[in-house]
C-alpha cells in the first residue's frame, strides 16, 4: 500500500503528439487528447479484486476500460488537452503497478501495461527508482507521468494539475470513494471530492457505490473497444455510459428491466458524484428536474422501482439542491407526508428552553420536532460554541439510495453547524429536533428552541435534569401531535412512530428495562456503564441494510416497534434482533476473528434473554435450542470439523462458545473482557492467528482449564506455542 501522497515517475519523453477538442453541447468542459491506440492484444481477461474497489461514473468520450460482475465501470480512461487521465476504482492498483515490475499480480502489470501504452514508456522506464514529489514540485518540462491516491489530491491542486494534464502529462489515480466518505464525514463527493472535479472535466467521476465482483472471478478487462452502449457477455447486461443511457431514456425508448436497474444505479449515483460546476451532465439532468411533469415520489404504498429511472434520479437531484438550501428558501418536499409524516397545520409552535445533557456528546434529544419545511430557531449559549454544536432534524442518516426500490425518500435528514449563538434551520422532510456536541458537554447548558412542535418524548435523564412525570405523559405528552417520539434514559435512546408511544401506559417500566438493558451490556463487555455518547435504536419503514443493522444509530423495521414501546413484551419474550445489534456495537476486533462477526455479538443476545426476560432459553433462537446445537455439532464433527464450515455457519460457532458458558457461565467471558479493555495498543492481536490464540489462552487461563483439545475437536487453528503456553492445565473437553 502506497503511503506517499504522490509517486512522481519523471521522464523526458512526450506523452501525446497533437490534441483535437471534444465539443459536443455547447461549452464542453471536458477536451479529449488525441487518440491512443491501446494494444489490446495482451489485455488480460481479469483482473484480481484488490481491496474492495468502488465503481466509477462516466460520461462524454470517457473509454471504460474494466468492470465489476454488474457491469459497472472500476476502471477508465479519458483525455484532457493534450494529455489523459486514468481513473482506478482502489488505490491498491497503483500499489501494484509501482512494486518495481516484480508483482505477478496480473492488476500491476496490466496497469503498467496501460501506462506504457499511453505514453510510449518501455518497461524498463517503469522499474526505475520511483521519485516521491509533492505537487508543488512537478516539473512541466520533465514530469510526465503522475500516479497518485485520488483522496490525496487537495482543492487547492485541481487548477494546476489540470493545466500540467491538459500540457501533456498523464495523471493515474485510484481511491474507493464509498472509502473516502467513512473517512470524511459529512462530506460530500460533489462539493468536497477534489478528484471529482478534475478527472469530471474529462467525464468521469468516482461514486459511492463498491462493486460487485467475485474475488475469484476477478474484475473483467475489456478487450474489444466499447463506446456508448452495452458491453456483452456479462452476468447482468449494464450500461456504461451515463450520458448516452440519459439520452435514451430522456428519447422515450423502451429498456428492458436489467438494463434499467442498472441505469438508476448508475444516474443516482453520479447525481450524487458529480461536481456542482460540472458543465456537461449535470445541467442535462437539472433538466429534468425543472421539467413539468410530475415526478413520482416514493412511499411504502407506492414505492419508487427499477423502472422509475428518472423519478429516483430526479429526487436525488431535489435532496442535493435543498440540502444546500438556506433555512428560508426550504419548502416541504411532497415525498415528507409519507415519510416521516406531517405535522398539522393547527398544532401549536412552541419556543422551549431544553437542557442538554452533562457528560455526553453526539445528539442531544429535545423533546421537539419541526414541521417540513418550516423554519426553527435556536439560541444557544457562547460556551456551547467551543464543542463543535450542530443542529440535526431527522433521528437518522440512514441512506437507503443503493437500494433497487425506495419506500421513502433516500435521506430524510439534515444537520447544519451551528456557528452563532442563533441559527435558523428548516428540513424539507422535517423530523425529530437534536443538539449535536462534538465533545462531551462539561457544566449544565440549555439552549432555547422556537417553531418546533411537542413530540411524545418521555425522558428519564437525570444528566439533563429531564424526568417525565407518569402524571404528565399521562394526560398531555404522550398526545403531543409530532408523528415520531423517543424514550430518553441517559444510556440508550429509542425512536419510534408516535403512534406505538401513545398507548405506553407505563413508561417508568419501559425506561427501567432500557436502563437495565445497557447497564448488563456495559457490565458484559467491561465498559463503564456511563457512555459519553448513548446507544440509539431507531424504527423506519426502510433501511440501509438488512433486517436490522447496527451502528448510530442501530436502525430497525418498523414492525420491532411494538415490542420497543411494549415493557410487557420486553420482558417476557424478549427481542432476539435489537440485543443482537446491540452486541455488535460491543464487539471489539481483537476478539472477533475470522468467522465470529455474527457470532460474538450473539453473545450479549444471549445473555440478555438470559437476565431480562422469562423466556424459555430453548425457545430465544432456533439457533440456540440445545437438542439442535448437539445435533448440528455431531453432524459437523461427523464431517470432518472443517474450520471453513465453522466459520461460515454462525450459529454453529455460536454453539462452541455456549458449551463454555453451559459449564463456567458467563464469568469467565466477563474477565476475558476486561482482560482486552485494559491490554495496551502494542499488546493488543493483530492477525487471525493472534487473535485465535489469545481468546484461547485467556479464557483457558480464566476457567482453568486447557482449551486446546476443544479448539482442536471444533476444528478452530491455534498455534503450538498457544497450545504450550497452557499445557500445564487440566485438558477440558465437554
Amino acid at each position: 500500500m502506497m503511503k506517499a501522497a504522490l509517486v512522481v515517475i519523471p521522464m523526458s519523453v512526450v506523452l501525446m503528439a497533437g490534441a483535437r477538442s471534444h465539443a459536443q453541447s455547447g461549452d464542453r468542459a471536458n477536451r479529449t487528447g488525441a487518440a491512443v491506440a491501446l494494444d489490446r492484444s495482451d489485455w488480460p481477461g481479469t483482473i484480481e479484486v484488490l481491496g474492495l474497489p468502488g465503481r466509477l461514473g462516466v460520461f462524454g468520450a470517457a473509454e471504460v476500460l474494466a468492470i465489476d460482475d454488474a457491469g459497472h465501470p472500476v476502471v477508465a480512461m479519458s483525455g484532457l488537452g493534450r494529455g489523459r487521465l486514468i481513473a482506478l476504482g482502489h488505490e491498491s492498483y497503483l500499489s501494484a503497478a509501482l512494486d518495481g515490475g516484480t508483482s505477478d499480480a496480473r492488476a500491476g502489470r496490466w496497469v503498467r501495461l496501460l501506462i506504457e501504452q499511453s505514453t510510449g514508456l518501455s518497461s524498463g522506464d517503469l522499474v526505475k527508482p520511483i521519485v516521491v514529489r509533492d505537487v508543488d514540485e512537478i516539473e512541466p518540462g520533465s514530469t510526465r507521468v503522475l500516479m497518485v491516491k485520488a483522496g490525496s489530491i487537495r482543492a487547492e491542486d485541481v487548477e494546476r494539475l489540470g493545466q500540467w494534464v491538459e500540457g501533456g502529462g498523464l495523471l493515474v489515480s485510484g481511491v474507493p470513494a464509498w472509502g473516502w466518505l467513512q473517512l470524511n464525514e459529512g462530506r460530500t463527493l460533489s462539493r468536497d471530492f477534489a478528484a471529482n472535479r478534475l478527472f469530471a472535466r474529462a467525464g468521469i467521476v468516482w461514486v459511492e457505490q463498491a462493486i460487485e465482483a467475485d474475488r475469484g472471478a476477478g474484475v473483467r478487462v475489456l478487450r474489444d473497444v466499447v463506446r456508448d452502449h452495452l458491453a456483452e457477455g456479462m452476468n447482468a447486461r449494464a450500461v456504461l455510459n451515463a450520458e448516452a443511457m440519459l439520452e435514451r431514456l430522456r428519447s422515450g425508448e423502451k429498456i428492458d428491466a436489467t438494463e434499467a436497474g442498472a441505469a438508476a444505479s448508475m444516474l443516482t449515483a453520479m447525481a450524487d458524484a458529480l461536481p456542482e460546476d460540472e458543465r456537461v451532465l449535470r445541467p442535462r439532468l437539472m433538466e429534468l428536474e425543472r421539467a413539468e411533469r410530475p415526478w413520482k415520489v416514493p412511499s411504502e404504498a407506492s414505492p419508487l422501482g427499477e423502472s422509475d429511472v428518472l423519478d429516483r434520479v430526479v429526487l436525488q437531484l431535489q435532496l442535493q439542491r435543498m440540502s444546500r438550501q438556506s433555512a428560508d428558501e426550504v419548502r416541504a418536499h411532497p415525498a415528507a407526508a409519507h415519510f416521516p409524516g406531517e405535522v398539522d397545520a393547527g398544532a401549536a409552535r412552541v419556543t422551549r428552553e431544553v437542557a442538554l445533557a452533562v457528560g455526553k456528546k453526539g445528539w442531544h434529544s429535545t423533546g421537539l420536532y419541526a414541521a417540513p419545511g418550516e423554519v426553527i430557531e435556536v439560541k444557544v449559549p457562547p460556551a456551547l460554541l467551543g464543542l463543535k454544536p450542530s443542529l440535526r432534524v431527522g433521528a437518522h442518516s440512514d441512506d437507503i439510495s443503493r437500494h433497487d426500490v425506495w419506500r421513502r425518500a433516500p435521506r430524510v435528514d439534515r444537520q447544519d453547524v451551528i456557528d452563532g449563538t442563533t441559527t435558523r434551520h428548516a428540513s424539507a422532510f422535517g423530523g425529530l429536533v437534536y443538539v449535536v456536541l462534538g465533545a462531551p458537554l462539561p457544566e449544565p447548558m440549555s439552549v432555547e428552541i422556537s417553531g418546533a412542535v411537542e413530540a411524545p418524548v418521555y425522558f428519564d435523564q437525570p444528566t439533563s435534569g429531564r424526568r417525565t412525570t407518569r402524571e404528565a405523559w399521562l394526560q398531555s405528552i404522550r398526545h403531543a401531535p409530532a408523528p415520531w417520539g423517543e424514550v430518553v434514559t441517559d444510556n440508550l435512546i429509542m425512536t419510534m412512530p408516535a403512534g406505538e408511544l401513545r398507548g405506553l401506559d407505563d413508561p417508568e417500566a419501559l425506561a427501567d428495562f432500557y436502563r437495565r438493558m445497557s447497564d448488563l451490556s456495559a457490565d458484559f463487555g467491561a465498559i463503564p456503564r456511563d457512555r459519553v455518547k448513548p446507544e440509539r435504536f431507531v424504527a423506519d419503514v426502510q433501511i440501509s441494510a438488512g433486517y436490522m443493522h447496527s451502528g448510530y444509530p442501530i436502525m430497525t423495521h418498523l414492525d420491532a416497534a411494538e415490542d420497543m414501546a411494549s415493557p410487557q413484551n420486553l420482558s417476557t419474550r424478549g427481542n432476539w434482533g435489537l440485543f443482537h445489534e446491540l452486541g455488535h456495537n460491543h464487539q471489539r476486533p481483537e476478539w472477533t476473528f475470522e468467522g465470529t462477526g455474527e457470532v460474538t455479538n450473539n453473545l450479549w443476545s444471549v445473555f440478555l434473554m438470559e437476565e431480562m426476560t422469562r423466556n424459555d432459553p430453548n425457545r430465544f433462537h432456533p439457533g440456540v435450542n440445545r437438542v439442535r446445537r448437539e445435533a448440528r455439532k455431531e453432524e459437523y464433527r461427523k464431517a470432518g470439523a472443517r474450520f471453513e464450515e465453522w466459520c461460515a455457519d454462525p450459529f454453529l460457532a455460536l454453539s462452541m462458545y455456549l458449551e463454555i458458558r453451559d459449564a463456567f457461565g458467563w464469568a469467565p467471558f466477563k474477565a476475558v473482557f476486561a482482560e482486552y479493555e485494559r491490554l495496551k495498543p502494542e499488546e493488543r492481536p493483530g492477525t487471525e492467528q493472534e487473535k485465535r490464540d489469545q481468546w484461547m489462552m485467556r479464557m483457558s487461563r480464566q476457567i482453568g482449564r486447557d482449551l486446546g483439545p476443544f479448539f482442536e475437536a471444533w476444528g478452530v487453528p491455534v498455534s503450538a506455542e498457544a497450545r504450550a503456553s497452557i499445557e500445564h492445565l487440566p485438558d477440558w473437553i465437554p
